[in-house]
Formats: C-alpha cells, structure tokens, sequence
C-alpha cells in the first residue's frame, strides 16, 4: 500500500490477498491528530493519521508531532522517526525504497525507507520568494506550506505548495530518484471563470490542500 488509497489513481483497491482470519497484531498510540481545519468538512483531509506501508514497515504522518513515524509491520516496533520543520499533514508517497512527504515548512523531504535518512528535499514555492515564515492555522509555518500531498506515477513524484493564491500557489514535479526538479507551474493561482454560482461566472483560484491524484 505504497501511497494513499494504493496507487497514482486513489483506485482504493490493491490486488494482494489479506488475512483469512484477521487478528489484532499489536496497537500504538499516536495522541490526538490537530488538522488545519477542524471545523470545515470539505477540507478535513489531515483529520486523521494516514497511513502507507512497504517494504515490511508501515509510515505513519503527524501533524501534530511535524514527524514520519516507521513501524515494523509486524510487532508495531519504532524503527525510525524523521521530522520536519511543520506539520506532515498527509500521507507519504514509497517508491524504490525511498519515502517522500510533504511538509507545512513548505519542501518535499525524501528519505530512506529503511532507516529515514535524508536523501533530499525540495521547496514547492520558487528559490526567488523569501523562504520565510508565517502563523498559518496557528503553527509557524512557511508562507507556501507544501499541502498538495504528494503522489508517484512513473518516477515522477508530484506535490503542490501555497494556500493564498494572492501570493502564488505552485504544482510541482520532482525526479524521484535524484530530486531534480522537472517543471513548476503557477496555473493554479488564477483560474478564468473557474466557478459558476446562481448562473454566474467568477474567477477562482484554488490553494491546493489534500490528496493529488
């Protein structure tokens, strides 16, 4: 279960067999999640630990604790921990034995499955914004948190950044393997009569927070 719901496509469903039987293995507490916005349901998508699992770990993302956690799959042991500079609001991406989450500090962090070592990382917002910081939902965090959550498909990891489209918002695409950026485009930031409300046409821009497919 590399990524969330499976696979690039959120399909859901995985053709690996479970248990015939399924039996409690071993339970872990990881406290209370703290989403950005608890109060509104179409943005809830950090509501809860998220987790994926390869490689016979499971990574668990916490945006209350700015952290990966990987587990043993079996017995629920600590393996390793990887934090970054904000809350890890979605579930990481595996691929070829590298790990891959988005962060409220505004990067793309990569690190080994195996251990979380750091590989790379890359900012979602352009190297000629400041990489500064600001109070978003009440965390000191990068002024283009990187909320997009990131997906795999081909080699290729995407992830979004920014939620005031006023100050630029940004999809990326990054080399899995090496972390080279591929391209970053701005598109999102305006969008030409991108909503109809009562029959009538507005310009829309959209902060990308949640799950890209």
């Amino acid at each position: 279960w590399p990524q969330w719901r499976c696979d690039a496509s959120r399909s859901g469903a995985t053709d690996a067999s479970g248990p015939g039987q399924p039996s409690l293995l071993w339970q872990l507490g990881l406290g209370r999640p703290d989403p950005a916005y608890d109060h509104q349901y179409r943005m809830c998508a950090d509501a809860a630990d998220a987790p994926v699992a390869a490689e016979g770990l499971v990574f668990i993302p916490s945006n209350a604790n700015d952290q990966v956690l990987a587990c043993d799959l079996q017995t629920g042991a600590v393996r390793w921990r990887c934090y970054a500079e904000g809350p890890v609001r979605f579930a990481p991406v595996y691929a070829d034995g590298k790990v891959c989450f988005a962060a409220d500090d505004g990067y793309l962090h990569c690190v080994t499955a195996r251990d979380g070592k750091r590989l790379w990382q890359v900012r979602g917002a352009p190297e000629s914004l400041p990489d500064s910081r600001t109070l978003v939902n009440g965390r000191l965090c990068s002024r283009w948190p990187a909320r997009g959550a990131p997906v795999e498909h081909r080699g290729v990891v995407y992830f979004a950044a920014g939620i005031w489209p006023e100050e630029g918002v940004y999809v990326c695409a990054v080399n899995a393997e090496t972390g080279r950026l591929l391209w970053r485009t701005d598109a999102m930031s305006y969008v030409k009569n991108g909503m109809s409300d009562h029959g009538r046409a507005y310009d829309l821009s959209l902060p990308p927070h949640g799950y890209l497919a």
